[in-house]
């Protein structure tokens, strides 16, 4: 058995294209090694910054003749499928033979012995058309040459059990062979490897781990440590670390300081800036409260243990932080309120109208979705009113990330209730599967009210998802409220919901008949509410009796009886129900089959079982419809 290994060396693959590209190596060569009739044993793929690469293990040295089928038109049918047929196969119709489907008809057959081609052969094929049929999200052509690839490629190895296996590129300059180069920086030599193994080893000693595991780990490992040296621990950010391991071929992670004037600002503001900016890990005290540092993952390691790299990042850093402090500042110079009235002149979609618009709307909506005391009510409607002005903010603007966490801070330093700012920070949740749902009523009733209100405007002007399309994340919508309200465990009716949201809307923006409007959205929702509820490893055939047969528009409703239904029939009882009426199905199924005519008249004199007897005379006595 033999071992194939391929590494594509090129420039800097963008981190967030890594592990997909990965996946698609592996199913592009499983596929074609499974189409060429290759088996193997062991496959795997690895990715770095500028590598992406497989190795096969358990090859056959070479191919089997084998015999290939190809099924043709039935016999008798129209000239020209066959003559298309004969065409595709390249042979006569005496070369085909004639077999039986049973219950389908005959039908024409061709058969022919493929011949054996080198595995070596068969392999630079496949390498040219993955090359070839590669798809990435974004791609760019260099030189002159038509063939696109993420980033230029630069060299190619190509090795069957140390021996080259030619591949086809377009670009000369592509050497296709046995050579690599070390990390760019730190060892950017040429490297002369034979297998994948040996691969591996050589990399490791030019400053390049191939494992994109080892190198996440090495990240935590030194992160971890710096942080035990000054009693301070790390947030974990799973996101953000794939992120800076599809940077680094060879990791060191270093330690910077942030100024103590900064640590004023909002914690959030902070890690955003740090995050998403800079791609920097939040430090924490151990008590959870931010410290005044933060971890860096740099690829190089120099001979004055990284103090140029922190510096100079801790200066970008400053800058950025500087400019938060200052629209922090300039924010505060006016209230939530003031803020909120140039929401008017915001436009929120061109079909739909302003944000403004959109709070009117929301506010009169909150009272339908309020759930709590009514004390609280107040609270809610206040909310409603301030919930999108921080739209404006300089804060915002420059940092659109933290839009409904500044309003919650410009909220409480505008003297509002704290139930008022939790509100205003809730409204988005949840973002994600993994964030948490508003849990107050107050927080409840906007959330609720705004992923109505947006629902129920697009679906009014004839905007829904298509396909995979969604550019208004009117997916997330639709499942944050399946799960604010299921998390919740609140009795409502999402139809009246959705009825009053569309009554709100101005006639101008009723573009689909109101009973129109409502029932595909209801359609929408609960096929998301199937979804969702099949994440909680509900039996399927449940979900579609409850969901698809009488759906009402309650969630609560439906769990609750789904719930009902799936502990009943994991009992004894349940199953002898099922047993029961799989009988009787089947009864009247051979019944029909066999053109028996079943008026639905039962016939008292043919029950001869006591038990028959009985449950007809009960079904009677009941009043049932027997």
């Amino acid at each position: 058995m033999a071992e194939y290994f391929l590494e594509l060396l090129t420039e800097e693959i963008p981190a967030r294209m890594q592990a997909k590209a990965a996946e698609q190596l592996q199913s592009l060569f499983e596929s074609k090694l499974s189409l060429a009739g290759l088996g193997f044993e062991t496959l795997e793929t690895f990715v770095t910054p500028r590598r992406l690469g497989i190795s096969v293990n358990g090859l056959p040295r070479h191919q089997a003749e084998r015999m290939e089928e190809k099924k043709g038109p039935r016999v008798g049918s129209d000239e020209r499928a066959l003559r298309g047929f004969l065409e595709s196969i390249g042979a006569t119709l005496d070369a085909c033979e004639q077999r039986e489907i049973p219950g389908k008809g005959t039908f024409y057959f061709f058969q022919q012995k493929i011949q054996a081609k080198s595995v070596v052969s068969i392999l630079s094929q496949i390498v040219t058309e993955i090359i070839q049929e590669f798809q990435w999200p974004k791609s760019m052509h260099w030189g002159s040459y038509a063939m696109t690839w993420v980033r230029p490629l630069r060299s190619i190895i190509s090795l069957l059990d140390n021996e080259i296996v030619p591949v086809s590129v377009e670009d000369p300059h592509v050497l296709v062979g046995r050579i690599t180069h070390g990390h760019r920086f730190l060892s950017p030599t040429i490297i002369s490897v034979e297998n994948f193994k040996d691969y591996k080893e050589k990399l490791a000693k030019h400053f390049v781990i191939t494992d994109a595991v080892a190198r996440s780990q090495k990240i935590m490992e030194q992160l971890h440590q710096l942080c035990e040296e000054k009693g301070l621990q790390a947030k974990e950010d799973p996101a953000l670390l794939e992120e800076v391991t599809g940077l680094v071929e060879w990791p060191v992670v270093l330690m910077g300081t942030i100024d103590e004037r900064f640590m004023a600002l909002p914690p959030e503001v902070l890690e955003i800036t740090m995050k998403t900016h800079q791609k920097y890990f939040s430090i924490m005290n151990k008590n959870r409260t931010s410290a005044p540092y933060f971890g860096v993952i740099a690829n190089m390691k120099t001979i004055d243990q990284g103090l140029e790299i922190v510096g100079g990042n801790e200066r970008v850093l400053r800058a950025r932080l500087a400019d938060a402090e200052f629209f922090w500042v300039q924010d505060q110079k006016k209230s939530l309120e003031e803020w909120s009235k140039g929401l008017d002149n915001v436009v929120f979609h061109e079909k739909i109208g302003s944000v403004g618009d959109r709070i009117g709307r929301v506010k009169s909506l909150v009272p339908s979705c309020f759930f709590g005391d009514k004390a609280d009510r107040v609270h809610a409607e206040t909310a409603a009113t301030l919930f999108k002005g921080d739209l404006l903010t300089g804060m915002v603007g420059e940092f659109p990330e933290v839009q409904g966490i500044m309003g919650a801070y410009y909220a409480s330093n505008s003297g509002h209730n704290s139930l008022v700012a939790d509100a205003i920070r809730q409204h988005y949740a949840p973002l994600g599967p993994s964030d948490a749902v508003p849990r107050h009523p107050v927080s409840v009733a906007l959330a609720l009210a705004d992923k109505i209100d947006i629902l129920t405007s697009f679906w009014a002007v004839g905007i829904q998802p298509t396909g995979s399309k969604d550019p208004y994340a009117l997916r997330r919508s639709a499942l944050g409220v399946i799960r604010v309200i299921f998390e919740n465990d609140i009795s409502v009716c999402l139809r009246d919901l959705f009825s009053r949201a569309y009554d709100f809307l101005p006639q101008t923006l009723q573009k689909e008949a109101k009973e129109k409007t409502l029932q595909s959205l209801e359609e929408f929702i609960a096929a998301r509410f199937k979804v969702f509820l099949k994440g909680l490893v509900f039996d399927f055939a449940d979900i579609e009796a409850v969901v698809s047969k009488n759906w009402d528009g309650n969630i609560q409703k439906s769990h609750h009886v789904l719930k009902a239904l799936s502990d009943f029939l994991k009992t004894q009882m349940g199953q002898d129900l099922i047993t029961t009426y799989r009988r009787a199905a089947n009864i009247v199924d051979q019944a029909l089959r066999s053109n028996v005519e079943l008026n639905g008249i039962i016939d008292e004199t043919l029950l001869e079982q006591e038990e028959e007897q009985v449950l007809f005379k009960t079904l009677t006595t009941l009043g049932l419809d027997v």
